[in-house]
């Protein structure tokens, strides 16, 4: 983004009071059936995102028919380019079905967005054991992979296309978190890392036809599903750029492996990455399957790298600490990527 990141900058977003003053300021525009804004509460949600400030709202307000309501909503820092983006995509297809949540006001001094809270439930929301969650996984995998195959064969309107410039410069910012790490992994990463940035030369920088409209950080956690409607809805656009569809599919299939591995072996099968994959594939050309399936190595690495690095640097994983097993999973995937580019 643009101007400079400070969190300082952005408390105002979860004063009450600034919030209400602006809620009422903007009624008619916010809230059209409003006869008046009676409250609103603001509270922050700590992230593990380097760069976000998520908030949310519970607004009551008495109608002009006299109810009296209360309103959810959230907010989160994006870019002015990535609003343009949301916004042509709820006017799209959002409100037909359900794919964005709509986004309701932006504040361009702040890089910051107010949008509407999507009803439903994240994979991580769902009970840990039991019927429910495997019932959820089957219904949620295959719909999210043909959700995002939607969102990537759209028109990439107002998107800024990644350079190779900027990827180089994306991969020594991981880079140089891999150095800052003091453990007997830094060795590790760093031959990894070596090894990735010759693939993506290789195999992603030259292949810019099949570009598309990309997420970003598409997992689990930015899932909605709702049961009523049976259907999802994606959240989190803070990281919309012009990429490889294969970035979305790969971080996809291994935050699902890792939030799989928190349960027991016997509780849920662990063919769900594999199950999002096929569902995906499905739903693209000849052409497009056939690309994803000779890079998508080289991105499951890259995604395998950037979650090892975050939980030996993030303050958040040396706080609550993380299983062992987690992150030598995570360089067991890189290496067999590695295996298969070789064969």
């Amino acid at each position: 983004m643009s101007r400079a990141y400070k969190k300082s900058d952005y408390k105002r977003f979860t004063d009450a009071a600034y919030m209400l003053e602006f809620f009422r300021s903007h009624k008619m525009r916010l809230f059209p059936r409003a006869y008046r804004v009676v409250s609103a509460t603001a509270d922050y949600q700590r992230g593990l995102a380097a760069e976000s400030y998520l908030t949310r709202y519970r607004v009551n307000i008495i109608q002009k028919n006299g109810l009296e309501v209360d309103i959810k909503l959230r907010g989160n820092r994006t870019s002015i380019q990535t609003y343009k983006v949301w916004r042509y995509l709820w006017q799209t297809f959002g409100v037909a079905h359900y794919t964005v949540p709509k986004p309701i006001y932006f504040f361009p001094e702040a890089n910051f967005v107010l949008y509407a809270k999507f009803l439903g439930r994240t994979l991580r929301d769902f009970p840990q054991v039991g019927r429910e969650r495997e019932l959820h996984f089957k219904c949620v995998v295959a719909l999210s992979a043909k959700k995002i195959a939607a969102l990537h064969g759209m028109h990439a309107r107002y998107l800024h296309q990644r350079t190779k410039a900027e990827e180089h410069a994306s991969l020594r910012k991981l880079a140089r978190k891999v150095r800052e790490v003091r453990t007997r992994d830094a060795r590790r990463l760093e031959c990894a890392m070596e090894t990735l940035e010759e693939l993506m030369d290789a195999y992603v920088l030259n292949s810019r036809q099949f570009w598309t409209y990309v997420h970003g950080d598409f997992q689990p956690s930015n899932v909605i599903y709702n049961r009523n409607t049976q259907n999802v809805g994606i959240i989190d656009f803070a990281t919309f750029q012009y990429f490889h569809p294969a970035h979305d599919i790969a971080n996809f299939m291994l935050q699902l492996e890792m939030l799989l591995t928190s349960y027991a072996e016997e509780l849920l099968p662990k063919n769900y990455p594999k199950k999002f994959l096929y569902s995906y594939l499905a739903e693209c050309a000849p052409d497009v399957r056939q690309e994803i399936k000779r890079v998508l190595p080289v991105f499951l690495m890259r995604s395998a790298l950037d979650m090892a690095v975050i939980r030996l640097t993030s303050p958040y994983y040396k706080q609550h600490g993380d299983p062992r097993k987690r992150l030598e999973k995570l360089f067991g995937i890189v290496a067999e990527q590695k295996v298969k580019l070789k064969a």
